[in-house]
């Protein structure tokens, strides 16, 4: 077992849930990076997409699906940075962009819609 070599069972989900919000911020971050402010959130959004397809036992954790066991303190905590981040992108955004602006996931072709548009799951 991985947490015969940690305090706890506890201490090694707080470290992958440090780790995988730490992983989820930096994609959202390289995203965004030297595109205009209008389209932070949608690339962000697009980035929270592939990393819940791409590694989901981890966005399982980092969000708090059943049977993860952590308590929202410790969760919220962990998610500082992801949050922070996705406000800073709130307040850069300009009013120009509209909603129903679709981006194209480049690794499935499926379409991914800002979440005011309507547009289901991907």
């Amino acid at each position: 077992m991985i947490y015969q070599h940690s305090p706890s069972r506890d201490a090694v989900r707080r470290t992958l849930l440090e780790r995988g919000n730490g992983e989820l911020a930096q994609r959202m971050r390289a995203a965004v990076a030297g595109e205009p402010a209008s389209r932070g959130p949608y690339l962000a959004a697009a980035a929270y997409l592939e990393f819940a397809w791409s590694r989901p036992g981890l966005y399982q954790l980092v969000s708090g699906a059943p049977g993860t066991d952590v308590d929202a303190a410790t969760r919220r905590a962990a998610a500082d940075d992801a949050i922070a981040f996705t406000g800073q992108l709130k307040a850069a955004r300009k009013p120009d962009r509209s909603p129903s602006t679709a981006l194209t996931d480049r690794h499935s072709g499926r379409q991914v819609r800002g979440a005011t548009a309507g547009g289901g799951t991907p």
